[in-house]
């Protein structure tokens, strides 16, 4: 089902036993899980990752439950698809169970494969894609989020918001957060200006723009030292970076606008959307392709926990990147 769909679920509190969230928007996942856990309300959650899952620990935490808890949360969170037997079993086990849910969180993007076991097991109600969402649907969520903390930020300091954040929605509602415990009730553009410093994303912008204009990788990994950044996250923002350079240049290839709104569904500041268009013309589809697998795979390692030092794995990424 789609994000409007669930909404109406959530409202009557009708709640899937089995239930996957997936798709494009690694956020409005995690956000939507959390508006799960508020409603459920279970005792006890068992949360399995790439790195520690297996079946029989899994199910076991179905079927034998807690000594301290009533009702319990089965939850998967993998970027690495699951096999849709273990999936079936799982869900099976969940159905048997009156006490228990089942919550799988899909960060890959292998959707199809991955929901097969849901669809055959539960008439379609019980997965949801969510997508990336465009300016309108991030004001959208900025304004519900408003309403309540029971604040008013007027238009202008909205944008102002969303550009000093740089449309991440994680970091706007962390201010957002902030903002509410500031001791007023309305704020205005100036009053942003005051209150919230510019994005850490604005700066790692612009430094992953030089490192791919100028192939020198040695003040990017001082400014991740100095800025005491994570590894794993630089890479997945790298691998961002990359795919929406991938959008402007095939939109150029297919003989399209090629301005930030038409590309990407929202505005950028016109100094990040010039380093874009920059990006774009240095690349041609095949060396974005060589990119993009490359951090891709070194996301994925990351992420398994099979990387020793860090630092030294992250500069052999960014040397073989300076090469393509």
């Amino acid at each position: 089902m789609y994000q409007r769909d669930f909404d109406k679920l959530l409202r009557n509190k009708k709640i899937p036993k089995n239930i996957m969230l997936f798709g494009e928007s690694h956020f409005l996942i995690d956000r939507y899980f959390e508006k799960l856990k508020s409603i459920l309300s279970v005792d006890e959650i068992f949360t399995f990752y790439d790195f520690d899952y297996n079946l029989e620990s899994a199910r076991g935490s179905i079927s034998q439950g807690s000594l301290f808890a009533e009702t319990t949360l089965l939850v998967i969170k993998s970027e690495q698809k699951i096999a849709n037997k273990d999936l079936k079993i799982l869900i099976e086990s969940v159905k048997k169970s009156d006490a228990s849910f089942f919550i799988y969180l899909y960060y890959g993007e292998n959707f199809k494969d991955s929901q097969k076991s849901f669809i055959s097991t539960e008439n379609s109600t019980n997965f949801v894609r969510f997508f990336n969402p465009n300016f309108r649907d991030i004001q959208n969520i900025i304004y519900s989020e408003i309403k309540d903390k029971k604040i008013g930020i007027s238009q202008d300091g909205i944008n102002q918001l969303i550009h000093l954040k740089n449309s991440n929605l994680s970091l706007i509602l962390n201010e957002i957060t902030k903002i509410a415990n500031y001791g007023k009730k309305n704020f205005e553009k100036d009053d942003i200006l005051q209150i919230v410093s510019p994005s850490g994303d604005i700066e790692l912008d612009k430094i992953i723009h030089y490192f791919f204009s100028s192939k020198d990788f040695s003040k990017l990994l001082q400014f991740i030292e100095l800025k005491n950044l994570d590894e794993i996250m630089t890479i997945a923002y790298m691998v961002k970076f990359i795919e929406e350079i991938y959008l402007f240049r095939s939109a150029f290839e297919r003989g399209e606008n090629s301005d930030a709104f038409s590309v990407l569904g929202r505005k950028l500041p016109p100094h990040v959307e010039q380093q874009k268009q920059e990006n774009w013309r240095k690349f041609n589809l095949n060396q974005i392709e060589k990119l993009l697998i490359l951090l891709m795979k070194a996301e994925l390692k990351f992420k398994s926990g099979k990387v020793g030092d860090k630092s030294s794995y992250f500069a052999k990424v960014l040397i073989s990147a300076s090469k393509i």
